[in-house]
């Protein structure tokens, strides 16, 4: 054999081995690139489906608390809406009713006994009605304040009858019946002091 024909055998196989090397190192570089693209493309899918679960459970946890808080908005709103009309209305029957007591004070006229007496039972009906719309304090000083009407309505009422018994029965009572003014006097003025008291309390509602 000719050396020049071994140069070509040997030319071949190393050409064979080292073209088939290039191929497997292309292949295994391929294969890599290949692997790590997917590993990569699976992990940012699942960061992503993550970060998305975690948005639409934000979302919607914002949206319920949101909802509530406008449910919770409107009801205060009503409460204060509500409040409002009834300590307005409230506290007209209220002047009503004093206007009733200071008549009876300027004048002691049994006529005068049954109108004021149904005016304070309409007026404690309406505080009474209304309870769940009326603050606990206000609430506690208007029943006092209708008390005071009872208390100063029944000394009217017991001055007058005494009043209208025989000369010599109102000279033996005098000092009953000085008694019963002076007390009457005390009652007035504590339901003056409850008025303007309520009046306050009222007023700061109204205006917040």
């Amino acid at each position: 054999m000719a050396l020049s024909e071994v140069f070509n055998i040997v030319g071949v196989a190393l050409f064979s081995v080292l073209s088939g090397g290039g191929i497997v190192a292309i292949l295994v570089k391929f294969t890599s690139n290949w692997l790590s693209q997917r590993v990569l493309d699976h992990y940012n899918n699942e960061h992503e489906n993550e970060l998305e679960k975690l948005k639409s459970d934000y979302s919607q946890a914002l949206a319920k608390t949101q909802n509530e808080l406008e449910k919770s908005k409107q009801k205060h709103y009503l409460y204060s809406q509500s409040q409002f009309e009834l300590y307005n209305s409230l506290w007209k029957q209220l002047m009503y009713t004093r206007r009733l007591a200071d008549e009876l004070w300027q004048d002691a006229d049994p006529q005068k006994i049954p109108s004021f007496a149904e005016q304070i039972r309409q007026t404690r009906y309406v505080i009474e009605e209304n309870m769940l719309l009326i603050e606990d304090s206000d609430y506690e000083a208007l029943l006092n304040l209708m008390g005071e009407f009872e208390n100063f309505n029944l000394g009217k009422r017991k001055l007058i009858e005494v009043r209208q018994s025989s000369v010599d029965e109102v000279i033996d009572n005098i000092e009953d019946i000085s008694k019963m003014i002076a007390n009457n006097g005390d009652a007035k003025k504590r339901y003056d002091e409850l008025v303007a008291k309520v009046g306050n309390s009222l007023r700061s509602q109204i205006h917040g």
